[in-house]
């Protein structure tokens, strides 16, 4: 199965409203859901959406800290995807991956990349924030050195 990916073009990105050229491109469900899907198929795990629902609520989020609290910082706001994301368990397996590549996704299509080389450390970091360990924005601060302007 190809790795899903995302061009300017892409039916996988929307925004909600197109007039804005200040808001973030998002990431729609139908792109989270193929990731998972190409997430556990890598690993021989069943691919299972158990509740569409927990995700289009996880995807609101971010779209909510946008618009009604004025968070413009694209690595805030997938970090916020990523926690959500994460927390919703709408997949049966690979909830926490699709996480992290959704909020990678999110990112690149929004002008930056994240490019972390150590992804079981920072599997072990979304691991403690989402159990609460961690705070997200501890989370924020790790990827922080990791995230470059597309074409840097």
């Amino acid at each position: 199965m190809p790795r899903p990916c995302i061009a300017n073009s892409s039916p996988g990105i929307r925004r909600s409203v197109p007039s804005s050229p200040s808001e973030p491109r998002w990431v729609t469900a139908e792109t989270v859901i193929a990731i998972n899907e190409y997430e556990v198929a890598a690993t021989g795990e069943p691919f299972i959406v158990l509740d569409r629902g927990k995700l289009d609520g996880a995807l609101g989020r971010p779209i909510n800290l946008f618009e009604y609290e004025g968070v413009e910082d694209v690595l805030t706001l997938a970090v916020a995807l990523l926690m959500a994301i994460a927390k919703a368990h709408a997949f049966a397996q690979g909830n926490k991956r699709t996480a992290y590549f959704a909020a990678g996704v999110f990112m690149r299509a929004n002008g930056f990349d994240l490019q972390i080389e150590d992804h079981e450390g920072f599997g072990a970091l979304i691991t403690a924030a989402v159990a609460g360990q961690i705070e997200p924005k501890d989370l924020e601060e790790a990827f922080a050195s990791y995230v470059y302007l597309v074409g840097e």
